[in-house]
């Protein structure tokens, strides 16, 4: 893999967890935190990395921090604090939930994104917003979103000029590379394929 300059990886971990009872992102699998598997991830491309968390805990993995401009606005106000911290045009927006997503599959987000506001992954008819590369300048069709208080990811998608990264056809394509892991039985189920 190769480090592709003037990206920035936007680790969302904001989220609440309620399904889960405790934080997910902070679990660990494998003798890590869920978060620093996809931080590793992201770290195969680029060593600018910020996460987007309101819990100071996640500083010790030795990256910027950043809490939401804009608070309980789930991912979308996430993202647009990513943009809004980032000094690059480009940036690989990923959950922390998602670390069975294979490196080549970042490595063609990241090959194909040109002139789009967002390249985001497709796959059974699904879109994935949350392992897509953003242009920054898609902060500001966010800030408007959050004002107003349009949140649903798949709407802002379609107000912005959004490509497609379609991986029915790539080899062995698993729809289980983008499960969230949301609950302690799709957590145990996980733990098995990360080790």
């Amino acid at each position: 893999m190769k480090l592709f300059n003037h990206i920035t990886a936007i680790i969302l971990a904001g989220g609440k967890s309620s399904r889960m009872g405790r934080d997910k992102a902070l679990i660990e699998i494998g003798g890590k935190p869920l978060v620093e598997h996809v931080i590793d991830k992201a770290g195969l491309f680029t060593d600018s990395v910020l996460i987007i968390t309101n819990q100071p805990g996640f500083k010790r993995f030795g990256f910027p921090c950043h809490q939401d401009i804009i608070e309980n606005c789930g991912p979308l106000g996430g993202i647009y604090t990513g943009l809004f911290h980032s000094k690059t045009k480009k940036n690989l927006v990923l959950s922390c939930d998602i670390p069975l997503v294979p490196d080549f599959v970042l490595e063609q987000l990241l090959q194909n994104s040109a002139d789009e506001d967002v390249l985001a992954v497709r796959h059974n008819q699904k879109i994935e917003p949350l392992c897509a590369v953003y242009d920054r300048r898609c902060k500001n069709s966010l800030k408007t979103f959050l004002k107003n208080i349009e949140l649903k990811m798949q709407v802002a998608l379609q107000k912005m000029n959004t490509s497609f990264l379609d991986l029915e056809t790539s080899e062995g394509y698993h729809k289980e590379w983008f499960t969230n892991i949301n609950t302690p039985g799709e957590l145990k189920t996980f733990e098995k394929k990360l080790l």
